[in-house]
């Protein structure tokens, strides 16, 4: 995988120079500015100009993927819906031949409307000054699990405000490149192992993220 994202960044850098490989390398999901800042001073970058690229690229997806991942979300509600009314049914259907005195009316409306986005705006909102600054902390740590992907997906899920949520992200994405860039810098001799294991990481994340997203939908 690392020689994969290696081969994109050379092959845009080809054709546009590095300037811009950064900004669509450091876009992407499995990449992020955690691999395109070590691929930006391979190629000779200035410090500066590798964290300025890195970092507008990687906070684009912020304001960009955020609002739309929010709107498939929201579309998908009344799908979510459907099917568990359902499952309700069915499974009340076959409860009921089993006990004929259960009544599960109340249960039905319950999970219904757990799945309303009234319930979920109630359930899952958290704009408040904590939150935002616990999903700052979360994306600036350059660790499996968190990034501004992760911090998008945890947003989304949590019905945040786009502008508040998008903004938290950046400014954790802003420590997460400057701690990026000090490791690159110091350890400069080993920065094709550090591609490398970032890029395991990467795909670690991203795994265990979708496999809770498909979790939390089930529910």
């Amino acid at each position: 995988m690392t020689e994969i994202i290696s081969r994109l960044f050379a092959s845009i850098a080809e054709v546009t120079g590095p300037h811009f490989a950064v900004l669509i390398v450091s876009f992407l999901p499995l990449a992020e500015a955690r691999l395109a800042l070590p691929l930006a001073l391979g190629y000779g970058l200035k410090p500066a100009t590798a964290f300025l690229l890195a970092f507008a690229g990687s906070s684009l997806a912020a304001f960009s993927v955020l609002p739309l991942l929010k709107a498939l979300l929201r579309a998908a509600l009344p799908i979510r819906r459907k099917l568990n009314d359902a499952y309700a049914k069915k499974l009340s259907a076959m409860r009921q031949k089993a006990d004929g005195k259960r009544e599960k009316t109340s249960k039905k409306k319950k999970r219904a409307d757990s799945l309303s986005p009234e319930g979920e705006e109630k359930t899952f909102k958290s704009d408040s000054a904590t939150m935002l600054f616990l999903l700052a902390g979360f994306v600036a740590l350059p660790l499996p699990m968190t990034g501004v992907y992760s911090g998008i997906i945890i947003a989304a899920l949590s019905e945040m405000r786009v502008f508040r949520a998008a903004t938290a992200i950046t400014a954790g994405n802003m420590i997460a490149c400057l701690l990026m860039l000090l490791l690159s810098m110091l350890l400069a001799p080993y920065i094709n192992p550090i591609i490398t294991a970032l890029t395991v990481l990467a795909i670690i994340t991203t795994a265990v993220t979708l496999v809770k997203v498909i979790g939390i939908k089930k529910k």
